[in-house]
Formats: C-alpha cells, sequence, structure tokens
C-alpha cells in the first residue's frame, strides 16, 4: 500500500540540511542509516531510507497517532490520452475541412465548366448555325420547291379546274331547268290532306296540306 502523508515542508528542508552529527544527542536519528527525516502536521516524524521504505518510531506512552490515508492510485496515460485524442479530433477535423475545401472547388469547378459549355458554347453555337443554315440553305431550298414545284402544281391544277367548270356550266343550266320544271309540276299535286279541328271556329276551317 502507498501511504500519502501530509508534512510539513518547512521542518522538511530543515532535517534535510540538518546533518547527524550535528543535532543533539536526543534528537540524533535513532537509525542513522536512514536518511530524509519528515515530519507530519502533528510532529510526528519518519524517515525515509535508501531504497524508499519508511520507518515511524513510536515510543511508550505516545499519545500522537500517524494517520495514514490511502493514495489513489492515478495512471499517467489517461491525461496523455485525452490530450491526444483532442489533437488527434482536431488534426483530422483540419484535414477533413482541407478535403471540404478542395471538393469545393472541384465541384463548383464542374458546374461552371458545365454552365459555360452549356450557355456560352452550345447556346451560342447552335443559335448561329441555325440561323446561318436557315438564311442560307433553308430558306432558298423552299423558294425554289415552291416556284418549281408548288407553285406550278398549283396553277395547273387551277386552270384544269376552271376550264372543267366552264366546259360543263352549259349542262348543268340545262338540268337545272329541266329539274325546275318538274319540281313544279310535283308541287301540283296533294299526296295528303289533314283536316286539323281545333276549340275554336277558326281552328276548325284550318287545313294542313301536305
Amino acid at each position: 500500500m502507498i501511504l500519502k502523508l501530509k508534512w510539513s515542508k518547512i521542518v522538511e528542508e530543515e532535517h534535510r540540511n540538518l546533518r547527524v552529527e550535528d543535532k543533539p544527542e536526543q534528537d540524533r536519528d535513532p537509525l542513522p542509516h536512514y536518511y530524509n527525516p519528515m515530519t507530519t502536521p502533528d510532529g510526528s516524524y519518519f524517515y525515509q531510507s535508501r531504497d524508499g521504505r519508511f520507518i515511524f518510531p513510536f515510543e511508550d506512552g505516545e499519545q500522537k497517532q500517524l494517520v495514514c490515508v490511502d493514495d489513489v492510485i492515478e495512471a499517467k496515460l489517461p491525461p496523455i490520452a485525452d490530450k491526444i485524442d483532442v489533437i488527434a479530433r482536431r488534426v483530422w477535423r483540419e484535414v477533413f475541412a482541407a478535403l471540404r475545401i478542395a471538393f469545393v472547388f472541384l465541384f463548383v469547378f464542374v458546374i461552371e465548366l458545365m454552365r459555360f459549355i452549356a450557355h456560352d458554347v452550345v447556346h451560342a453555337f447552335l443559335l448561329r448555325v441555325l440561323a446561318i443554315v436557315g438564311d442560307f440553305i433553308i430558306k432558298p431550298l423552299l423558294v425554289l420547291s415552291f416556284n418549281s414545284f408548288v407553285l406550278p402544281a398549283l396553277v395547273f391544277t387551277w386552270n384544269v379546274l376552271t376550264g372543267i367548270h366552264s366546259t360543263l356550266e352549259p349542262a348543268f343550266n340545262i338540268v337545272k331547268s329541266c329539274t325546275l320544271q318538274f319540281v313544279l309540276l310535283m308541287k301540283a299535286f296533294r299526296l295528303v290532306e289533314i283536316t286539323y279541328n281545333g276549340g275554336t271556329r277558326e281552328d276548325s276551317n284550318k287545313v294542313v296540306t301536305v
């Protein structure tokens, strides 16, 4: 067991500086091979040997008692481990913060590169290419196609239909005249006659002819 003793530093220094032969006879160390005498707060003294052992002399009728307190064995590595843990956490946080900064720069670079390619290169290129193609290729082709194929076909169709109309118009007029005469003849015949008798005298005289 390791004993933790409360002792006076002043008395300890005095005993350390005082040689054994300089002490009074009654105060001399009974065990001169022990050294480093120390005192406790209550006035008791003890000696420490060279190998680290302690001796506590007591006389008969001694009323003072040595109060010893168990010393708590504290390891030295846990505080160091705590400090290393804090340092390691800080180091790795700094490392990952640096990686985050590099990733942010790379990510923003990719986004801005895509935006530049899409907006400033592809968009402008397509607009200018389509404008050039429309002005110098599509428009001439459409004009050539309309003047060479569409317009002559439409003019030919119009002329053919106009000639047919002019040719058949007298025949249509003859058929129209004959049909009108037949219609007038058919209107002279009454196929059905219906007499409707209403509630009043005027209604009873009404005749519906079909």
